[in-house]
């Protein structure tokens, strides 16, 4: 559980924090060594520490009007969101998580050490269907948003990234979420390259690309 003076911190700088937090560079820290101990205990006993973390994490949950309790959930999360730690079950259960309650804060929405961290555990983790639909509606919504007014860069970037490797791991393993991915981006897409934001134009190409190659011939017209 976080303690007063991380709170201090976070206060000052509320950016640097999570890098270091995301980073694993609070290395003095009490909850970085008790991740780090949790982790080697992981490494030889899988199941007991994934059975017993999960219950804690859920108690945690269930008591997520208090912040605190959410923040101890995902730092739990994250430190089994390795697969020497032990698993897919924890990076999809973390991914759920970032989702339903990082993304929908204002002020997380331009935070691109969040971003990165959503990006790198969609790359690992195994995506299932139930996961894959509410990350997509998820993604889509911030990006919507970012589309109105760009102003972070590297947010942005890895939005797009977080977007494209997603596509690429849910529908290629699953060719019948191609028309739920085409629901939610295609008009966003189009309205990129309608309107010319020049700041998202080649991502925008990626998608689009990405889109025809995951779709079985003929093509569909609305991409003619």
């Amino acid at each position: 559980m976080l303690r007063d003076e991380d709170e201090e911190s976070f206060d000052m700088n509320y950016g640097e924090f999570i890098r270091r937090d995301m980073e694993g560079c609070d290395l003095d820290t009490r909850r970085r060594i008790a991740c780090e101990l949790l982790k080697g205990i992981a490494k030889n006993n899988k199941e007991k520490v994934a059975e017993r973390v999960s219950s804690q994490i859920n108690s945690c949950r269930a008591l997520a009007a208090n912040w605190k309790h959410k923040d101890c959930a995902i730092y739990l999360i994250v430190s089994l969101a390795t697969e020497k730690a032990g698993g897919s079950l924890f990076q999809l259960t973390m991914l759920k998580v970032y989702l339903d309650s990082v993304l929908e804060k204002p002020e997380s929405e331009e935070n691109q050490t969040v971003m990165k961290c959503i990006m790198r555990v969609l790359g690992v983790a195994e995506i299932s269907t139930e996961v894959a639909s509410p990350c997509i509606t998820g993604l889509t919504s911030v990006l919507n948003r970012v589309c109105e007014n760009p102003k972070n860069p590297l947010f942005n970037h890895q939005l797009f990234e977080a977007v494209a490797v997603l596509l690429r791991w849910a529908c290629e393993k699953n060719q019948s979420l191609v028309p739920a991915f085409e629901s939610s981006l295609f008009l966003r897409l189009q309205m990129i390259l309608a309107k010319e934001v020049t700041e998202f134009f080649s991502y925008a190409l990626q998608l689009l690309a990405q889109l025809v190659e995951l779709n079985r011939p003929p093509i569909p017209p609305h991409y003619m």
